[in-house]
């Protein structure tokens, strides 16, 4: 499901658009409901000739780039554009993948999409499709007509082609938009970053931002929804029911809730959570250390050869992506790609980093995959997803956790971090095992495959 979330919309059917029943899409016709900016009626399925083709790709693209909305298939409206019947169409898989491989192969670039089947009360053959469009930060999108690309946009319950200058404007909206999200991750990363006793220990931080920002409202009552479920509650996934390190604080910043973990110290001393009102945020995971053969005494500042725990960067990374995706989803209804962002904080003092594991197959406990200097480390990696392909747990989360930990890897010397594969699964032979039951769990709990296969 995109992540399209119109207050004007919801409040017109009285459900999100992923709740939508036939009872609600008939309540347009009983209530009178006319098209408008972000609300498209037609009465048939989209033909397969090219007009009709076109007008699909038209129709989607003109929503992206205004501001969203959602195309209802199956209801007829008259001339006034008021919803007059809603007999429905045929539902089938095969018309979906039709509909969205004219969508992709017409429009450049490709807008986001869903298209979402709400079958007929009692007939589950017939009903209506919603295609639902989040406005779009990568404005203009395009449409092919006659061997060119015309840019749509809707004008009130119409839709009209945009003129030279008009173009001109959006593609600068476009990469100022960029810049702008690029500003974005750099404020909440610094903010975060300043937040954690890195005094003794090293920190993996991911900070995501949103190109089509949400609006959480930063009251009393949301307040205390946050407060009752992080106290007491998992800093990661995997533990999550099984002890642990656990939120010890709960407060309210600036456009933001906080928690984190430490109860005298001001600063974070093993987790921190920021979450922000327009659906940005920085989730920051304390990192085991393995040395020589032993865990590092707590508060040893004078070492300056520091070997972090691969399986606790993969962790944080995992966890990190996972829930902040889900604020921005769910708490403040952002939504289309975002930048997400991993970096690696090594403690205060330390000038000789490597990243290390402890497993057993006869290798040394604490041996080192690579090392790396201290500004090579705190490099971050960066890739671009859309927030709803990970604000589910699953193979897709796992992808890109998988693409961030390679890419933090390789400030260390090798090309890719064994425990994740970029297709996403998970390689059962690189975690220890005490850890390897929770990670099987988790992994089943999500449709996660886990294979035994092992890097050459």
């Amino acid at each position: 499901m995109v992540a399209l979330r119109s207050r004007r919309l919801e409040t017109l059917f009285g459900v999100t658009l992923d709740a939508l029943a036939s009872e609600q899409i008939q309540s347009l016709v009983t209530n009178e409901v006319a098209e408008e900016f972000d609300l498209d009626f037609k009465r048939e399925l989209y033909g397969n000739k090219d007009a009709d083709r076109k007008a699909l790709a038209g129709d989607v693209a003109a929503l992206a780039n205004t501001a969203g909305g959602v195309i209802i298939l199956g209801v007829e409206e008259n001339d006034q554009a008021v919803a007059v019947r809603a007999d429905g169409v045929d539902l089938s898989d095969a018309e979906e993948r039709r509909m969205r491989q004219i969508i992709a192969s017409s429009t450049a670039p490709v807008p986001t999409f869903d298209i979402i089947k709400v079958p007929g009360e009692g007939v589950s053959s017939r009903g209506f499709y919603a295609i639902a469009v989040p406005r779009s930060i990568r404005a203009p999108h395009g449409v092919i007509v006659n061997d060119g690309y015309r840019f749509p946009k809707r004008n009130g319950s119409t839709t009209r082609y945009i003129s030279e200058s008009e173009i001109a404007d959006a593609y600068r909206d476009r990469f100022n938009g960029t810049e702008q999200q690029t500003r974005r991750i750099e404020q909440v990363e610094s903010e975060a970053l300043a937040r954690l006793d890195i005094g003794a220990h090293a920190w993996l931080t991911v900070t995501l931002v949103p190109e089509l920002v949400g609006s959480m409202d930063v009251a009393h009552a949301a307040y205390k929804d946050f407060e009752s479920s992080m106290l007491g509650s998992a800093t990661n996934d995997i533990l999550r029911g099984h002890g642990g390190s656990t939120f010890q604080r709960a407060r309210v910043g600036r456009r933001r809730l906080i928690a984190d973990g430490g109860r005298s110290n001001a600063l974070a001393t093993y987790a921190s959570a920021e979450y922000h009102s327009d659906g940005a945020g920085a989730y920051s995971l304390r990192i085991g250390a393995l040395s020589d053969g032993r865990r590092m005494m707590q508060g040893d500042d004078a070492a300056e050869r520091q070997v972090l725990d691969d399986e606790s960067i993969v962790i944080a990374v995992l966890t990190g992506v996972h829930r902040l995706a889900m604020h921005a989803r769910d708490r403040a209804a952002a939504g289309g790609n975002a930048i997400i962002r991993a970096r690696l904080s090594p403690k205060l003092g330390s000038t000789d980093i490597h990243i290390g594991y402890a497993r057993g197959d006869g290798l040394a406990f604490g041996e080192t995959w690579g090392s790396s200097s201290t500004e090579e480390a705190k490099s971050p990696a960066e890739t671009v997803v859309d927030i709803d392909q990970v604000a589910d747990a699953g193979p897709s989360l796992v992808a890109v956790a998988s693409h961030l930990i390679s890419e933090l890897g390789q400030n260390f010397g090798f090309a890719e971090m064994a425990q994740l594969t970029p297709s996403g699964q998970i390689r059962r032979q690189y975690w220890i095992p005490q850890m390897l039951p929770l990670i099987e769990q988790w992994a089943q709990s999500n449709g996660i495959e886990l294979i035994d296969e092992t890097l050459g």
